[in-house]
């Protein structure tokens, strides 16, 4: 036979876990703890970065909230600044066509003035003019 039982096996076997209860207790337990205080360290940073994220979505949302108010805040202004631009404008136009039918009035007033004076003037030259003209024909035929 090949294998020859003489206890050697139960030997090794006894050997192999005495080694390894040794073993467990010094290198495994430190190895434990090590990995139980990474595992604490590692949760502590994980809960933390929860803890940001939640944060910074609150924050997101604040800014947006923030922008979305900004923006329509600007629009109301805008808005509000155009309809004012717009009857500054329409003042001005309405003081503009004021003066023009005002200048109007006094040239139309200033015309019929000059007109009239013009008139008067026309007439008292028409009249001279008819009086030398009917004293030329007159004094050619006396004279003719």
């Amino acid at each position: 036979m090949i294998f020859d039982f003489d206890y050697t096996i139960i030997l090794h076997t006894l050997i192999f876990f005495s080694a390894w209860a040794v073993v467990s207790k010094i290198l495994l337990k430190s190895w434990y703890k090590t990995e139980e205080k990474r595992h604490l360290v590692t949760k502590g940073a994980v809960a933390k970065s929860e803890e940001l994220f939640i944060a910074s979505m609150q924050l997101e949302k604040q800014s947006e909230a923030i922008i979305m108010k900004t923006r329509r805040d600007g629009v109301e202004k805008r808005v509000m600044e155009r309809e004012k631009a717009l009857r500054q404008a329409d003042k001005i136009r309405m003081a503009a066509d004021q003066k023009a039918v005002k200048l109007q009035k006094e040239m139309e007033k200033k015309l019929l003035l000059e007109s009239k004076n013009f008139r008067i003037h026309a007439q008292g030259e028409l009249d001279e003019l008819a009086e030398r003209l009917t004293d030329k024909i007159l004094k050619r035929d006396s004279n003719g």
